[in-house]
């Protein structure tokens, strides 16, 4: 017999979702929201994982201890935020803002509730200007707003335009925004249902051709579905008002 013949042949590779699989086991990404595992891809669940591994309330979970924890990956021409902190309707306000005050342009973000009352935001967006210095001021920038150190504000917001949102047919918790993308539209948006009492249970912003293509799903203050009928022209007047 050819000695060669008696090798063990190796392992099929593990399948696409094995180490997405296998990282959703873990105690940080267990309690992830439902619908998180088709949503994110294993690279993704792996940096969310270490963004909440640094926070050093979770152990104890008490996100209080430290108000947000934040992990940033630069890259050439666009960069990356996580933000992990205690679940709050300005949550993703406050990450707008401080963004928005470096004089970047958001261009896709997402967000995680958690089932334990905390909550993980992924943001990629882009700088004008001096990249390194204005990416240095991120993160005291955000560390300031959820200490409360002072209110988060965007600056100075361009004109919204092209603005439409609809409900969807499938599922009435969830709409869909179609606009032209503009400096500040995100935080005017996330402002306008922090002033209506609307609390998002996850989103999804995308830009696509200089449009922003944007779904969140949404409840009311008592986590009960939104009368959409009678919110969405408050919704629309709220966001073209602008910044206070």
């Amino acid at each position: 017999m050819d000695p060669q013949s008696t090798l063990i042949a190796p392992a099929n590779p593990p399948a696409p979702n094995a180490a997405l699989a296998s990282l959703l086991a873990t105690p940080e990404l267990s309690v992830m929201g439902q619908g998180y595992a088709a949503r994110v891809t294993a690279v993704q669940a792996q940096r969310h994982r270490e963004v909440i591994l640094a926070h050093p309330g979770e152990a104890h979970k008490d996100f209080l201890r430290s108000a947000v924890s934040t992990k940033l990956l630069a890259g050439p021409f666009h960069h990356q935020l996580f933000v992990y902190c205690a679940h709050s309707p300005l949550a993703l306000l406050d990450v707008t803002a401080a963004i928005a005050q470096a004089g970047g342009s958001i261009y896709n973000i997402f967000l995680f509730p958690r089932t334990d009352g905390s909550l993980l935001i992924e943001c990629a967006f882009v700088l004008r200007g001096r990249e390194r210095e204005e990416l240095e001021k991120i993160a005291p920038a955000l560390g300031e707003i959820f200490r409360l150190a002072r209110k988060p504000h965007a600056g100075k917001c361009e004109p919204v335009r092209d603005l439409e949102i609809t409900s969807d047919p499938k599922d009435p918790a969830v709409i869909h925004l179609r606009a032209a993308d503009t400096q500040g539209l995100l935080y005017r948006v996330v402002r306008a249902f922090v002033v209506l009492g609307l609390r998002i249970q996850w989103a999804d912003v995308r830009t696509l051709a200089g449009r922003a293509v944007d779904s969140f799903s949404i409840t009311n203050r008592q986590g009960k579905a939104v009368d959409w009928s009678a919110t969405l022209p408050d919704l629309l007047a709220e966001i073209r008002q602008g910044t206070d």
